[in-house]
């Protein structure tokens, strides 16, 4: 990812309780640590900008997981979200999984669920164990 689009990302970052606070050198290691991202870049008066972006982490084989699918606040509503996401979802380290699986809002679901996501896991118990 070009500099000023990491920038970019930072600072979209920044606006989200979600994302709020990341450092930038995390951002770093983040974006050099994940199997797939897709960026969307579009023309905003004389330069390109960053518009969205979404990234996952995946076995290529057996489970994928999309994390930080943000899109500018100048943007949402537009399409944008749905098409870095199928963008995500084609990279062959996804498109070969037998599951991809994400975490969201509730507000969020039916947006997932027209692209195929399900909340219904069979049973399934989705722990974490934070840090510190």
């Amino acid at each position: 990812m070009p500099e000023r689009h990491l920038e970019e990302l930072w600072l979209l970052y920044q606006g989200e309780w979600w994302t709020r606070g990341r450092e930038r050198a995390d951002v770093e290691r983040m974006l050099a640590g994940s199997t797939e991202i897709v960026a969307a870049v579009g023309e905003s008066g004389s330069r390109q900008r960053l518009l969205g972006f979404a990234r996952a982490l995946s076995d290529g084989a057996f489970r994928a997981i999309v994390f930080d699918l943000i899109i500018v606040p100048s943007h949402r509503g537009r399409g944008l979200g749905r098409l870095v996401l199928e963008e995500l979802l084609r990279r062959p380290a996804l498109a070969r999984c037998s599951g991809v699986e994400l975490m969201c809002l509730p507000e969020m679901a039916p947006f997932y669920e027209r692209l195929g996501f399900s909340a219904d896991q069979s049973g399934v118990v989705r722990m974490l164990r934070p840090r510190g």
